[in-house]
């Protein structure tokens, strides 16, 4: 495992040129009423359990542990290394796995119709433990757009973002395109139906850019009919539903230095 490879840091030219990207997606959605938000980087477990988390993705959670009390003081005094028994892992506390996934809690106190709601968010997915620098990272960013609203107001609101981010792609390299997809659910029985109805519902879209031998995803597009608005009770009767787009920057840094 190359932990290195997990987490990337930028210098001044580099980090220019996420904050263009990122203003260049924000400018994308100027026809659109939009609600920017902060989201933290830690997310309680029930609310993953209510989102399907644990059933779909365990294995790229992120538990969160602190060193226990008892220890601080022979720690701070260097009287021995950490080592596991060190630390209290009971929390029911992760790394954000999703950004949109702070947003439907906060939806079901307070509804909305046909709005986007936006963040600007640090993810964290363990990917199985195969990092690659830019392209499969633990700790990476993530341009979120989450639309909710009818199901007309949502599925516009994905095609014209599709095709607005295709040509952004296409004046920066001339090979992407765009392409069905499905998540990459934890491989049990049910989870191959999840992906059979993804595919067969065209439900998620990728934008995939080709280089070289390989096909780097660098944003997805995902209808998530009434999964979320139901579990958090905003469907206001089967007439709200919601999708979201995740442009990874890190990917589409990857991308401008091709």
């Amino acid at each position: 495992m190359d932990i290195g490879s997990s987490y990337t840091s930028f210098q001044c030219k580099k980090s220019k040129s996420i904050k263009k990207l990122d203003i260049d997606f924000l400018q994308m959605l100027e026809d659109y009423k939009v609600n920017e938000w902060v989201i933290p980087s830690l997310i309680d477990g029930n609310i993953l359990k209510k989102c399907g988390y644990f059933s779909s993705f365990p294995n790229q959670l992120t538990k969160v542990g602190f060193i226990k009390r008892n220890c601080l003081q022979n720690i701070s005094n260097n009287q021995h290394d950490l080592h596991c028994n060190d630390f209290d892992n009971t929390t029911n506390t992760y790394l954000t796995p999703a950004a949109c996934l702070h947003i439907y809690p906060e939806v079901e106190q307070n509804p909305i119709k046909n709005e986007i709601i936006t963040t600007l968010a640090r993810v964290y997915r363990y990917e199985d433990g195969y990092f690659k620098s830019m392209e499969r990272q633990w700790d990476f960013t993530v341009r979120e757009f989450v639309a909710i609203g009818n199901i007309k107001y949502v599925k516009t609101f994905l095609a014209d973002l599709e095709l607005k981010l295709l040509n952004y792609a296409l004046n920066i390299f001339d090979n992407v395109l765009i392409l069905e997809s499905n998540d990459f659910f934890y491989p049990t029985k049910q989870n191959k139906l999840k992906e059979r109805y993804q595919l067969n519902n065209n439900l998620k879209r990728e934008l995939v850019a080709c280089i070289g031998n390989e096909k780097l995803a660098i944003t997805s597009f995902n209808y998530h009919e009434f999964h979320f608005s139901k579990e958090f009770n905003f469907d206001n009767n089967e007439n709200i539903v919601t999708g979201c787009i995740g442009c990874g920057l890190e990917r589409w840094l990857r991308l401008l230095e091709v």
